[in-house]
């Protein structure tokens, strides 16, 4: 990060027992730094000494940080793309009840400033936002990749079906009125309704053994009405021979 050698800060600090110190630090932005947003950090190493019950001295090292950001005057130029778009299907074997859309993506901040990103993920009239609930905020910094997985529950198998994401990125402080078109990306995916197609066979299946019973119902029938006729046709033919 180029912003970390901006910053100044003296080398040691020390501080005694219940005593807390204030280090200041000075950040110098030189005349080419390009405007935006930059982010520093500066880490601190605490040695402290302890001594154990057998009367040793321990020295015990902790690191602590804090991040530095520079917003450095000029034009801003927030922007973001969606990249890296992958889709799939989560299929129910039942046929009566839909399945879940799963979407993979990739959110970058092409601009020069810092963004928080808010979306959605829309699939067959199903939605679902991102971050979800429960989920922090995301914060990308100019350069910044943060990649999302996002399922959208209550999706009908369509054989294709549509989806899109649409991100809504904010810029983080004084965005000196700048604004941040919205992205968005297609997320169709493929989904062949093979739950239903096995349904309707079976449905096709039993339509049709139903109709070839009957067939052989009317058949068998026929063949009887035959024979009883032919039966009764001999009687009336033997009936004078007799008498």
């Amino acid at each position: 990060m180029d912003a970390g050698l901006w910053i100044d800060v003296q080398e040691t600090v020390t501080v005694g027992p219940d005593e807390t110190a204030v280090v200041p630090f000075t950040t110098t932005v030189p005349d080419n730094a390009t405007p935006g947003d930059h982010a520093a950090g500066i880490a601190a190493s605490v040695l402290s000494e302890q001594v154990g019950a057998d009367g040793a001295a321990v020295g015990v090292e902790s690191r602590v940080g804090f991040r530095v950001m520079t917003r450095v005057t000029g034009d801003l130029a927030p922007a973001a793309s969606i990249e890296d778009v992958s889709s799939s299907y989560g299929l129910s074997w039942n046929p009566f009840a839909p399945g879940s859309a799963r979407v993979t993506f990739t959110v970058v901040n092409t601009g020069n400033a810092r963004l928080l990103v808010t979306g959605a993920l829309t699939a067959a009239g199903a939605e679902a936002a991102f971050p979800g609930p429960g989920e922090i905020d995301q914060e990308l910094l100019p350069g910044d990749r943060r990649t999302f997985t996002v399922t959208v529950d209550d999706v009908w198998p369509l054989v294709y079906v549509p989806a899109s994401l649409d991100a809504t990125p904010a810029v983080v402080g004084e965005g000196d009125g700048a604004a941040v078109d919205p992205v968005a990306a297609d997320a169709g995916f493929w989904a062949l309704p093979w739950p239903q197609f096995i349904a309707l066979a079976g449905i096709g299946l039993l339509v049709a053994s139903t109709l070839r019973g009957r067939r052989r119902s009317r058949a068998r029938l026929a063949a009887l009405l035959a024979e009883a006729r032919e039966e009764g046709r001999r009687e009336a033919e033997e009936e004078p021979a007799a008498g």
